[in-house]
């Protein structure tokens, strides 16, 4: 009886697993919540399944002197998925690091991948493509060694560009904020601060005139572009 009740569950548990995989791939390309369900769906499968394998131990070998060890090796086993699904692009995070010089604004390709480098997390790196989308890709997937990592060499250079910014933001404020926005742009160099001054165009805005040091033909659009959609000054 044991059996059965086992093999109809585990046949019930399956099929509404695979009916939840079909139903939430449609979450993957949503905003807010719903795109969190899609990340975080197979972790919650594996601390379903595992707990639901200690259940059926309990429940098939409640009379069994073996039950203990069983449990244990179970629960080891969905320790070591569990630890894998973070710990792997840890690992490989910090392989590929140690073999190659990576910094924020360089050219970086690998198989599929190519873009310019915006963020290195523990996990994950970020880079931004051609067309301006943001990719974030796990250590893990990536092939070291078809991995191309280099500056942009052709324009760039000291560049100056000026944006006008409403009068009620706090100028400190203001500056900070585009400092901050600037060098963490992949379009600008790392080695350099930008230099920010101020002046006043009209009883409404303030201009604010920018010099730092760009990575790309494009660098000093693209920073303004950057700074333009943080303040809400694109027009629609």
């Amino acid at each position: 009886m044991s059996i059965l009740v086992f093999t109809f569950l585990t046949i019930f548990f399956l099929a509404i697993n695979f009916l939840f995989r079909k139903g939430i791939v449609g979450f993957k390309f949503k905003g807010g919540g719903l795109h969190k369900i899609y990340r975080f769906f197979p972790i919650a499968e594996l601390i379903f399944w595992s707990i639901y394998s200690v259940w059926s131990a309990n429940f098939m070998f409640k009379e069994s002197s073996y039950l203990l060890y069983i449990n244990i090796l179970i629960i080891t086993l969905s320790f070591v998925l569990f630890s894998w699904f973070f710990i792997k692009d840890f690992i490989s995070g910090v392989q590929i690091k140690s073999r190659f010089d990576f910094n924020i604004g360089q050219n970086f390709k690998s198989g599929q991948f190519k873009g310019v480098i915006n963020k290195l997390g523990l996990l994950i790196m970020e880079i931004k493509s051609d067309n301006g989308s943001d990719f974030k890709i796990p250590y893990s997937q990536i092939d070291q060694k078809t991995i191309e990592l280099n500056f942009l060499k052709k324009g760039g250079g000291e560049s100056t560009f000026v944006v006008e910014i409403d009068k009620k933001f706090d100028e400190e404020a203001t500056v900070n904020k585009l400092t901050e926005l600037i060098i963490n742009a992949p379009w600008c160099s790392y080695k350099s601060l930008p230099a920010i001054t101020v002046t006043d165009a009209n009883s409404k805005l303030k201009t604010y005139e920018i010099s730092c040091v760009t990575t790309g033909n494009n660098g000093a659009r693209q920073l303004k572009e950057l700074i333009e959609k943080e303040f809400g000054l694109l027009k629609k």
